[in-house]
């Protein structure tokens, strides 16, 4: 669902190298294994744009590190462009890592635990938090990073907003925003992107705007053209 890291990863991979309802917090990220995501992407830079479709399925289980992973693999046509891998704990979802471009990249992700003052300074935790339903204050804001130290970021609840999408009409999402910083050498590319969760459908919306390290820019848009649909046991 999860444009989540899933588009993060594919926009990355394309230009540089080229969550209050009353609703069950699980519901606004399904991890349930044989799911699928239709998705059309609009990518713009400058004047020129194109769009092309891709889906998101949650393919298996796996375990890292002792810790049982749902594994979502993002396909358009038979062309694998990224995979993630997702574990939830009560009502935190994390992202424990990505690849991109059908393996060729694999970036380990963490939360940054805040120090308390004091108290000696905190493990990072294994896994990014990408979501946690429980938290719906707007404002609500925690921070990440890769293990290697190459990428940064944090994620911020924007709060719960309507949102209207042609396929699936009138929805109410918990709206997340994310502003990750990832370095290449001596080069650096921001990313700043704007998600929509929905109950039960996941993530349904995704903003994203890439600056480059020569300055230039490149936005996209993602929309889930339809509802998620499940293999039939």
């Amino acid at each position: 669902m999860h444009m989540d890291s899933r588009v993060g990863a594919l926009l990355l991979s394309l230009v540089l190298g080229c969550l209050g309802s009353a609703q069950a917090e699980e519901d606004y990220f399904p991890l349930t294994v044989g799911t699928t995501w239709d998705y059309e992407l609009t990518i713009k830079r400058g004047e020129k744009s194109h769009s092309i479709r891709y889906s998101t399925e949650a393919v298996r289980k796996e375990a890292l590190d002792g810790v049982e992973c749902v594994v979502f693999e993002t396909r358009s046509g038979s062309k694998l462009l990224s995979t993630s891998w997702y574990a939830r704990e009560g009502s935190v979802v994390r992202e424990w890592q990505s690849s991109t471009q059908g393996g060729a990249l694999v970036q380990k992700l963490r939360e940054v635990v805040a120090e308390e003052e004091g108290a000696e300074e905190p493990e990072p935790e294994r896994g990014r938090v990408l979501l946690d339903a429980a938290k719906r204050e707007p404002g609500t804001s925690w921070a990440w990073s890769s293990a290697e130290g190459d990428a940064s970021g944090t994620v911020t609840v924007l709060g719960t907003t309507e949102l209207t999408t042609p396929a699936l009409g009138k929805l109410t999402c918990l709206q997340i925003e994310e502003r990750g910083e990832f370095r290449r050498g001596d080069k650096t590319a921001q990313q700043v992107r704007t998600l929509w969760f929905a109950p039960q459908l996941g993530l349904v919306r995704e903003v994203s705007k890439i600056t480059l390290p020569s300055g230039g820019e490149t936005t996209s848009e993602a929309m889930l053209l339809a509802r998620p649909k499940a293999e039939t046991q």
